[in-house]
């Protein structure tokens, strides 16, 4: 981790004022104003800016005030208002009671899909074979640490060692497989906040739960408040420079990675293979276009054309109806007037299959094991 220093965050300014974009505004009002010597973290997992974040709230919420923007607070969406099949507004829950808003427009944002949901939108719920849902957690944070040993950590790829030389990513596993942690919490992230001597941390989990209904909502929050005790419990007892660590606070609201995920107008797997130009048998960005199209059992014995070379297929695409999957770095040779005919997939949706394969009597195996994390690395 390198801490990039003044010049670089003026930069980073420099780049974006003048945009028009929402994004662009966001950054400026955050970094903008008293903060100019704020570090900015290039990490193995991206780029992180540190920012206070009861001033961020105050900001954002003068920055959407100041745009003109007619804000309600606290007032869920119980019901939308229809005209036939357009959406036209939402009912809404206020103090003084029920309120219609109307709009020319509306945007689901309400984590849950439930203004889609309720306008009569298709929907799924977990993954296909069980209905199971991504865990459910509460991050939060812990103070009174000794900076000067206190360690972080981005997750279980980052190769963070403790002074007696063991992995910290092997303590968590470890001390999960002896219930020192929560069960499945195989890491305990911790992440630099804007303070020193303060982390965040991102470890509790609640598995196999309807989020949905108010029973499982409040069987995660019991189950994920215990937990913050025995992650504490674990900090204190085996990590240099949290042995006085505290909670310092909480978050007010569950982390809920997913619940209700809204039916688009076409699925990636529903594409026809007939009309998708492939690269020829033994490439592998072959094999993963036909994995990611679960087309495998119904692949027609010829496709419209295959070919060795992805700039051909490329050239194809451009004169005919005809469609192809391209890797991302191929975007450097398509001319900028024609990327409005690329279409960008979900993230997740692809996936590669790497293998390390050594013989039985290869002795070097911290060699392989550092390949290997950094392979993970590299991919999240």
């Amino acid at each position: 981790m390198y801490e990039i220093t003044r010049n670089v965050l003026a930069e980073v300014k420099k780049s974006i004022v003048g945009k028009d974009d929402v994004i662009s505004k966001v950054w400026i009002a955050l970094l903008a104003e008293g903060h100019e010597d704020v570090p900015l973290l290039s990490t193995r997992n991206g780029r992180e800016i540190h920012v206070d974040v009861e001033e961020a709230k105050e900001r954002l919420l003068r920055l959407t005030h100041e745009s003109g923007v007619e804000i309600f607070l606290h007032t869920p969406v119980v019901e939308v208002l229809k005209d036939g099949c357009r959406v036209t507004g939402v009912l809404a829950g206020t103090a003084l009671g029920l309120q219609e808003l109307h709009a020319s427009v509306v945007i689901d944002a309400t984590g849950d899909g439930f203004a889609a949901m309720r306008a009569g939108a298709q929907y799924h719920i977990g993954r296909e074979q069980d209905g199971r849902c991504q865990p459910v957690t509460i991050e939060f944070l812990v103070d009174h640490l000794d900076e000067s040993r206190a360690l972080s950590c981005f997750g279980g790829s980052d190769p963070v060692t403790l002074p007696d030389g063991k992995k910290y990513s092997q303590l968590c596993r470890e001390c999960c497989e002896r219930g020192e942690l929560p069960q499945n919490v195989s890491i305990v992230r911790l992440h630099k906040t804007f303070y020193p001597g303060e982390r965040n941390v991102n470890a509790t989990q609640a598995n196999g739960l309807d989020i949905l209904t108010p029973k499982d909502e409040v069987t995660a929050e019991l189950t994920l408040r215990a937990q913050i005790d025995k992650i504490i419990s674990f900090l204190r007892k085996y990590v240099p420079g949290y042995e006085n660590c505290r909670v310092k606070s909480s978050a007010a609201t569950l982390g809920v990675r997913e619940t209700r995920r809204i039916e688009g107008l076409r699925r990636i797997e529903d594409i026809d293979v007939k009309h998708l130009l492939l690269l020829s048998e033994g490439n592998c960005l072959r094999d993963q276009v036909l994995e990611l199209c679960q087309a495998r059992r119904r692949v027609p014995a010829q496709y419209a054309f295959e070919s060795g070379s992805l700039d051909t297929l490329m050239r194809i695409v451009d004169n005919t109806a005809n469609m192809t999957i391209i890797p991302e770095l191929a975007l450097d040779f398509i001319p900028k007037e024609k990327h409005s005919q690329i279409k960008t997939l979900a993230k997740g949706a692809t996936s590669r299959k790497i293998t390390i394969a050594v013989r039985r009597t290869y002795v070097k195996r911290s060699l392989i094991s550092a390949l290997k994390e950094s392979i993970i690395g590299a991919s999240k």
